[in-house]
């Protein structure tokens, strides 16, 4: 389902980041910003509003009966783009290291009558059937990125990340004409490898761009995103950015691939 508007989540996140304002810019009279906003915090939490656009098929077959090629959105009905709330968290170890981690979950429901017949996980679906469907997705990433580049200023960044990141998908399908429902289970973990480079343009304002991905076997990730960041005062800081995430997973002749891309807005309290 759709979430618009604030939810109490929101508001609390806006009360901390409120509390932590004033007192900095109370303090800001006497004491002059040297170098970058955005460095030198000790820990971040970033609360994230992402609308992704979600593009994914899957192929789960039965004992007996051979899998269906079924996209969620065109098939199933399924809407295409949920706006989550991500949150991530950083904590600096040492002048170079920073740990992070991140997660979102998103919750897509439809009910539709297929165009044609289909068959997931050993049930056929005949065509005209109407099919309650339920997606579950939960994305968890978790790890470091460590700096290998600073400009002597302070203005510029190279750092390699590191990160175990995993996706778990639960689809499942329920119609009365099938005689019953049918569901199926998607994991998919591994460890990534990637780059992460930031540039600031001026003490406030601060582009940021990062890639990582794995290939192990059958299954692949991969993990894009861009932003620009300005600094409100040295705690608080808000972002814009696109982020493209791709997940395909390979176990003997199932298959699946999700693709969540889309804008997001942000905003980080750091200290």
């Amino acid at each position: 389902m759709r979430t618009a508007g604030f939810g109490w989540l929101d508001w609390f996140v806006m009360s901390v980041a409120l509390r932590v304002v004033f007192p900095v810019r109370g303090n800001a009279q006497s004491r002059r910003p040297v170098g970058p906003y955005g460095e030198g915090h000790v820990f971040e939490i970033e609360h994230r509003r992402w609308r992704p656009t979600l593009v994914s098929n899957f192929e789960v077959g039965g004992e007996d009966i051979p899998a269906t090629p079924i996209s969620p959105t065109e098939d199933l009905g399924l809407s295409s783009n949920e706006r989550k709330v991500e949150i991530r968290g950083f904590l600096r170890l040492g002048r170079r290291i920073k740990l992070r981690a991140s997660r979102v979950s998103f919750d897509y429901q439809a009910s539709k009558p297929l165009d044609r017949s289909i068959a997931f996980a050993g049930i056929e679906f005949p065509e005209g059937a109407i099919v309650e469907t339920t997606l579950d997705l939960k994305y968890l990433k978790w790890g470091a990125e460590v700096d290998l580049i600073s400009s002597r200023a302070g203005y510029g960044f190279l750092a390699v990340v590191a990160d175990y990141s995993s996706l778990e998908a639960t689809p499942e399908l329920t119609s009365a004409e099938a005689g019953g429902a049918s569901s199926g289970a998607i994991r998919v973990g591994l460890g990534t490898l990637g780059a992460k480079c930031r540039i600031y343009l001026t003490p406030t304002v601060s582009v940021t761009a990062e890639a990582s991905g794995m290939k192990w076997g059958g299954n692949v990730m991969t993990d894009l995103e861009g932003s620009i960041m300005y600094s409100l005062t040295r705690s608080v800081a808000i972002s814009y950015g696109y982020r493209n995430h791709y997940t395909k997973w390979l176990e003997g002749s199932d298959l699946a691939v999700f693709r969540l891309r889309g804008y997001y807005f942000s905003l980080i309290v750091g200290s």
